[in-house]
């Protein structure tokens, strides 16, 4: 027993049992790391899935996923649930296929599938008043000419300059370093980077099987069962958070005065995203969070 409903449970049981679990939970968080994504991949399969199909026939089925309406999604996931006891099921499956949708109907290369996947706010969406240029970031850099050929890896190499600096691994030293804990990331030692580099596409991703080569090493010393099963994240529940006890805190942030007070948001767009998220029809709660925050910014610049 671990993870967060093996320590709610850890009261009932001797300290010295309560001792292991933290330990145990520690040694899981600490020596593993959120540092394996980038360097041996597992986004990238879907690319591979989809990106034979010709950009026409990808519109088709995008629309085709689209047209169906999330809550007959998420009845088809809980159905599927039910159906195969044991899986680990899909998170919100009417988004998650909504999403898919539109990135079938949008993207035609690998650039704009990695753009789409870190962008919550499409450039369709209006968002951002037109009259407002967005400036160029990280994603508009040029890639190195050499290791950046096969699609995947092109991703892999933006994920290494971009996401794992600039969101997990920062997110997890303010998380650890709030309460004094070193963590390590051992997937992103010099000579593991090096050895990563070097191997090529279908050893990183074969048979739609991600982080191929290191399942291998892995599988000489951990019980397949334990590596091959469904990721679990440690997010956090912001979507239930925004309709409780942090409605009134975005409510303000969002306000339609507050929004057009700059004149750089579409207040429309972003009121109705609210709407629908506080009404339980859609989880807007990442979407909603990149604004959020950016008002946050600004209201304590402006306050400095």
């Amino acid at each position: 027993m671990c993870g967060l409903t093996g320590l709610l449970a850890a009261r009932h049981q001797p300290r010295a049992e309560l001792q292991k679990l933290v330990r145990a939970m520690i040694a899981t968080l600490v020596h593993r790391g959120p540092d394996a994504e980038g360097v041996w991949t597992d986004g990238p399969r879907v690319w591979d899935r989809f990106a034979r199909l010709p950009h026409p026939l990808r519109r088709v089925l995008g629309q085709a996923i689209g047209a169906i309406p999330v809550p007959l999604w998420d009845t088809a996931g809980s159905a599927y649930a039910w159906l195969r006891p044991g899986t680990a099921g899909v998170l919100r499956p009417g988004d998650k296929a909504h999403r898919l949708g539109k990135r079938l109907r949008t993207v035609k290369t690998s650039d704009d599938l990695y753009r789409s996947l870190v962008s919550e706010w499409t450039p369709d969406s209006g968002v951002i008043e037109p009259a407002v240029a967005e400036p160029d970031s990280q994603l508009d850099d040029p890639l190195p000419e050499h290791g950046a050929e096969h699609p995947a890896m092109r991703m892999m190499v933006q994920d290494m300059r971009s996401y794992l600096p600039d969101d997990i691994l920062c997110k997890v030293d303010r998380a650890a370093m709030g309460i004094s804990l070193e963590t390590r990331a051992p997937f992103l030692d010099p000579a593991v980077i090096a050895l990563s580099a070097r191997l090529p596409a279908p050893m990183k991703i074969r048979g739609g099987m991600g982080k191929w080569a290191l399942r291998q090493v892995l599988y000489r010393h951990v019980p397949r069962k334990i590596i091959d099963r469904p990721k679990a994240g440690f997010a956090m529940p912001v979507g239930q958070w925004l309709r409780g006890p942090l409605r009134d805190w975005g409510e303000n942030l969002l306000s339609r005065d507050r929004l057009t007070s700059d004149g750089l948001f579409n207040a429309s767009a972003i009121r109705q995203t609210w709407a629908e998220h506080l009404s339980g029809r859609r989880d807007w709660s990442v979407r909603l969070w990149a604004v959020l925050m950016f008002q946050e910014w600004q209201a304590a610049e402006k306050r400095a």
